[in-house]
């Protein structure tokens, strides 16, 4: 039996069985995503909207009361963990704000489903690019291997297509829904 055979049986070398690094990582960036979806550059259409949510649904410090109000705070912790910090801080709180945003468009009803898809695909890139800069940051992704256009995606338009997504919720749920502050949330 020759070597090649060999492997097909199932006899995997160590390096087949677990791939390099950048062999994972072989995914677009965000700002290719943006790209993808036709996002590159967005403008705002409902900031008027997401500005009084922020000025009446969110408070100083802390998580809100209102689920309207938390998800606006929650989309703009990941703006600002990207922009202000290249995702240096990214734990599991950013991780699950992405997850529960995701969640709550999912669930809402509001969106029509190629609408609902960008926001879920937005979502779960901004979340690899965290998690990426995460595993960069603990040292689980050598610099001279390290790809820095996923880091952190700093541009404004996917999170003014989020926060758009959180407006159009608000709008379709004008009284306030109660949130109850998660005690596992520190952010």
């Amino acid at each position: 039996m020759g070597l090649l055979q060999f492997f097909r049986k199932g006899n995997q070398s160590k390096a087949e069985k677990h791939p390099t690094r950048t062999e994972k990582d072989r995914w677009p960036s965000a700002y290719e995503i943006a790209d993808q979806l036709g996002l590159r550059g967005y403008q705002f259409q409902y900031f008027d909207v997401c500005q009084n949510i922020w000025k009446t649904r969110v408070p100083r410090s802390g998580q809100a009361s209102t689920l309207q109000g938390e998800m606006l705070r929650q989309a703009e912790k990941l703006r600002n963990e990207a922009r202000d910090n290249g995702n240096l801080n990214w734990d599991d709180d950013f991780s699950w704000f992405c997850d529960f945003l995701k969640e709550t468009f999912k669930e809402s009803g509001v969106f029509e489903q190629d609408q609902l898809n960008q926001l879920l695909t937005v979502l779960e890139t901004i979340k690899k690019t965290g998690e990426y800069a995460a595993d960069f940051n603990t040292g689980h992704i050598p610099e001279e291997e390290v790809d820095p256009d996923k880091i952190a995606y700093v541009e404004d338009d996917l999170y003014n297509f989020i926060e758009d997504g959180i407006a159009l919720f608000s709008m379709k749920n004008p009284e306030d829904i109660p949130y109850h502050a998660n005690e596992f949330i520190h952010r």
